[in-house]
């Protein structure tokens, strides 16, 4: 995280320092130019017909670019998903203001400078040169969401702009032999005050991130305008004609529409600067265009002009572009005082000894206080049936009593009560405590066929051609060891295309048992693995190598030689030149550690003396990625009837990931009938500490990192990848380790052979990969036989053969 906001900072930097380069060469280009005479003209009247498109546009990413480095860099003390986090932001309701620079780009096509009036000055062009004045803009807006993620929004503002028109004609003066020629320039100065009303659509593809699009019209509330002629090029060059401007007028402007129909969109992006309550004051730089849908000149007065003889000719149209800041509330929920923190992608890991331990050795948060609950008992709606039609008759519910226990680990007190309707008790929170982590899954590079087979075997993944495109090994982060394996032919396949120079070679083994070692069999295993990433990964043929191995005959040891001959049926895939092709992936992620780490569901039902079964449920409410809202099952145990006691009884283990809480909202413990005679909803509260409360609260805080290092050979302690691999992987853990850091290192076996043989093994396999760590005061134990992969499996055995080293890390 340290080099990736390093990274952003430089490209921040890069970009602006680009802009402001742009900006540079813009106003260079904006002071000066010449025209068609040679002469230099004032700014206001520079010739930037051709280029005012790219002067506006440099202008434009200036701005933006600027923006956003200055506040992001200064005010943005914590992302919006953060913020999020501490208040109740109602999602896509916004108030505030805003204010913004405007640039114009006009087109127009008049005979009169004063805008069609007859009276007025007129000259013989029509090509005017148009320079656009900087404007303003100040509105107040609302957004109301309609959608997730979408809203309805109206702004109400005023806008003043200006701009300024020129034409140069050549004159003759005198007659005769000696004519004197001359250049007289027409020029007009024009300035606007519209009041904008625009309803607009709001759509957020991204938390911070909104673009908005809509149509609406300005009203114009005043015009003005002020026009002269003056000499370029004087007739008597001993005269300073061009001192003395003529046949001037000022007033205001004839014919301008009293409405304006536009169209407009735009983008802006929301910063963070401070928490009112549990709302949030936000600032966002913005930029929006404004795309006219009429002219300025009113229809209704080029037909006056036409009626009185005039010419029914002339149109004047504006492109506004728009560049500043909104400041915005974002008010609080009223209907919650916490929100869910977006869950981040995190990998599920299986529960083995190890890995519980780790997550229930968190330190659990200080106690919270108690929130109130109140049990709702639903009567069941009795259909009795009529002539005419059906009536639901509530039936009274018989009283039901429910208490929820849990054991904390660090807890002398046997049982601590969460909740007990029967005493009057009521629930205490379940706490949550998230840590940073990270894993690696072990890419095994052999594919496993059946006997006398060359056909893949249906668990390995397949894809079509153009679903290649479609494959992220970020997707994978959710899954567990073997359904990553399944896709390591995909996995390989996208690597070699990213490491072109990568040359595979596969070796095809028939086991020495069963099939005796057949070559053939061997080699078209390794043709069939070669022709799938061929055809669907587009590697060059001369890229992928294919040969033959021979397997050793099965020893009879414990009568697992068949186990053995399963896992020679194989093609073992090696790649020399480009390492990176089968290193294992690793996987960012969070552990949550819970306590209790169990619960005891304890529901008492009238007996009816009919018998029913019953559905218990645990869900929560959580937002998936901050916007969308939905509510996520956490425990369901199989549908039960009650005791002789009347007594329905479930065990909720909130160790495993799949059934742990994901946000601050309680957990719903409901309790159905099949008859529907008990429909009762209990809740839990949930006590989240995320990493994002530890850092913001400055409380000490620890990162967890597993390593493992796949896999073992059969009845070895040497690491089948190689040495190679391993001391890879090795000086990964080393450059881990920090002061005050924790070192546990843990063996397991397959279930293969002797389980006394196996424990020892296992303790080998772990102490010879502590000392290559070589980190005083490690804890090195070996586990022995271990489920974590499905040992009937060839593959499960070889992903049971490993070593796994947590290091724990202290962050301040």
């Amino acid at each position: 995280m340290r080099y990736l906001s390093a990274l952003l900072r430089l490209m921040r930097v890069l970009l602006s320092a680009v802009a402001q380069t742009f900006l540079s060469v813009s106003i260079g280009a904006m002071f000066k130019c010449k025209t068609q005479t040679g002469m230099f003209v004032p700014l206001r009247f520079h010739c930037i017909e051709s280029k005012k498109w790219y002067s506006v546009l440099r202008l434009g990413i200036f701005a933006w670019m600027f923006s956003l480095y200055i506040f992001q860099g200064v005010f943005a003390q914590k992302p919006l998903d953060s913020l999020r986090s501490e208040t109740s932001l109602k999602e896509g309701m916004r108030f505030g203001i805003s204010g913004h620079a405007l640039w114009g780009l006009h087109s127009a096509q008049f005979r009169a400078l004063a805008l069609l009036d007859a009276s007025r000055i007129s000259c013989c062009s029509q090509n005017y040169v148009i320079t656009p004045r900087l404007g303003f803009s100040a509105s107040v807006f609302g957004e109301i969401p309609i959608f997730p993620q979408a809203s309805i929004a109206a702004r109400l503002g005023i806008t003043g702009l200006s701009a300024s028109f020129f034409q140069q004609d050549s004159l003759v003066f005198g007659g005769g032999v000696r004519p004197i020629p001359g250049v007289v320039g027409y020029y007009l100065q024009t300035s606007f005050l519209w009041l904008d009303i625009e309803p607009y659509f709001v759509f957020r593809p991204l938390p911070a991130l909104f673009l908005q699009a809509g149509v609406g019209g300005k009203i114009a509330l005043a015009s003005a305008f002020e026009q002269y002629e003056q000499f370029i090029l004087p007739p008597l060059p001993n005269v300073n004609w061009a001192t003395f401007p003529y046949n001037e007028a000022k007033g205001s402007i004839n014919g301008i529409a009293g409405f304006l129909p536009t169209a407009s969109i735009g983008a802006g992006y929301e910063i963070p600067l401070a928490t009112l309550g549990n709302s949030a004051l936000l600032i966002a730089p913005e930029i929006f265009a404004h795309l006219p849908l009429g002219s300025l000149i009113a229809p209704e007065f080029l037909r006056a002009r036409a009626a009185n003889g005039g010419q029914n000719q002339g149109f004047w149209t504006m492109i506004a572009l728009k560049g500043g800041f909104s400041l915005r509330l974002a008010p609080a929920s009223p209907e919650a005082s916490t929100e869910t923190l977006p869950a981040k992608k995190q990998e599920i890991i299986p529960a083995t000894p190890d890995s519980t331990r780790l997550a229930s050795n968190v330190n659990p948060p200080p106690p919270a206080q108690t929130l109130p609950k109140v049990e709702n008992i639903v009567p069941e709606k009795k259909t009795v049936e009529s002539s005419s039609n059906q009536v639901s008759v509530p039936v009274p519910a018989k009283p039901v009593f429910v208490s929820i226990t849990g054991q904390r680990s660090n807890s002398a007190i046997t049982e601590n009560f969460l909740r007990d309707s029967a005493n009057g008790r009521e629930a205490a929170p379940i706490q949550v405590v998230e840590t940073l982590a990270s894993r690696s899954r072990y890419v095994l590079n052999n594919i496993f066929f059946g006997p006398n087979s060359s056909q893949l075997d249906a668990r390995y993944q397949r894809l079509e051609k153009d679903q290649r495109g479609q494959f992220y090994l970020e997707d994978l982060a959710d899954l567990e060891i073997l359904p990553i394996y399944y896709q390591v032919l995909n996995i390989i396949g996208q690597r070699m295309n990213t490491h072109s120079n990568a040359v595979l070679t596969l070796t095809g083994f028939a086991d020495a048992l069963q099939e005796k070692n057949d070559k053939e069999l061997a080699k078209s295993r390794a043709e069939v693995v070669r022709a799938y990433l061929l055809s669907i990964w587009g590697i060059s043929p001369e890229r992928i190598l294919t040969k033959v191995g021979l397997s050793r005959t099965p020893s009879a040891i414990n009568g697992d030689e068949i186990l053995e001959s399963e896992e020679q049926r194989r093609v073992e895939i090696q790649c020399s030149n480009s390492p990176e092709v089968l290193e294992e992936l690793r996987f960012e992620y969070r552990i949550r550690a819970v306590e209790p780490p169990k619960l005891r569901i304890r529901y008492t039902v009238p007996n009816a003396g009919t018998p029913d079964k019953y559905t218990l449920l645990a869900t929560q409410l959580v937002n998936d990625d901050g916007w969308t809202e939905k509510t996520q099952e956490l425990f369901r145990p199989p549908n039960t009837s009650p005791d002789a006691a009347g007594e329905v009884l479930a065990e909720w283990d909130v160790t495993n990931p799949k059934h742990q809480p994901v946000s601050r909202n309680p957990v719903n413990i409901s309790l159905r009938g099949d008859t529907n005679i008990v429909d009762i909803r209990t809740e839990i509260p949930v006590q989240l500490v995320s990493v994002e409360d530890k850092l913001r609260n400055k409380v000490p805080d620890e990162r967890v990192d597993s390593y493992t290092l796949f896999s073992f050979a059969y009845g070895t302690n040497a690491p089948l990848s190689g040495n190679s691999d391993a001391l890879r992987i090795i000086q990964q853990i080393k450059q881990t380790l920090k002061v005050g850091a924790t070192v546990v290192v843990r063996g397991y076996s397959d279930s293969r052979g002797n389980p006394a043989t196996n424990l020892s093994l296992s303790g080998q396999r772990a102490q010879s990969v502590a000392n290559l760590i070589g980190f005083a005061g490690a804890d090195v134990k070996g586990i022995g036989v271990t489920n974590l992969s499905d040992n009937r499996l060839p593959e499960g055995r070889f992903y049971n053969r490993y070593v796994q080293v947590d290091v724990r890390t202290p962050l301040r």
